[in-house]
């Protein structure tokens, strides 16, 4: 993870997207250079104590990510019922259309009406295999932006304990 860390900063491409993707986040961290040489000032109390108001304030942003990302991931589980629905219902028109075959072959008066409801069912199981395919991509891309943020989600955590392992009171 450190790694990651290391390239981001050393990447200002990254370091852009990052800075984008955390906003407000990111400015208050910034900050903390600051805030440390005042507190060399200050003494120790209030050097630790705004070190615990510090680490409260980004814990409660690392759940407010989290939370996102399990929405994202909710998303993706009702992208997948959808999914398993329509294959079903695909599953349930493909048995109709065998029977419809079926019929076809054996009475030639329902020639003409099987062939209506066949078309009509042909075109529904194109329908449905183009949304199942739509659904398809879409939880691909649900699924490549979860990955993304837990990835973000990482790096950030990581910059944050490093920042705040770099904020703790020194023992003398």
């Amino acid at each position: 993870m450190s790694e990651l860390i290391r390239q981001s900063t050393l990447n200002p491409i990254a370091e852009k997207k990052r800075k984008l993707h955390h906003g407000d986040i990111h400015d208050e961290l910034e900050q903390i250079s600051p805030i440390r040489l005042t507190n060399e000032k200050k003494g120790k109390k209030d050097t630790v104590d705004e070190y615990h108001s510090l680490k409260h304030h980004v814990e409660k942003q690392c759940v407010e990510i989290d939370d996102r990302n399990q929405l994202q991931s909710g998303k993706i589980d009702t992208m997948m019922v959808l999914m398993e629905n329509q294959n079903r219902k695909q599953k349930r028109i493909m048995s109709k259309l065998d029977a419809a075959t079926n019929t076809v072959e054996d009475v030639s008066d329902e020639l003409k009406i099987m062939k209506q409801s066949l078309g009509e069912l042909r075109r529904e199981i194109e329908d449905y295999q183009r949304r199942n395919e739509d659904y398809q991509r879409r939880n691909e891309d649900y699924q490549r932006r979860n990955e993304d943020y837990q990835r973000r989600n990482e790096v950030f955590q990581g910059q944050v304990l490093m920042i705040l392992e770099s904020m703790k009171p020194k023992a003398d």
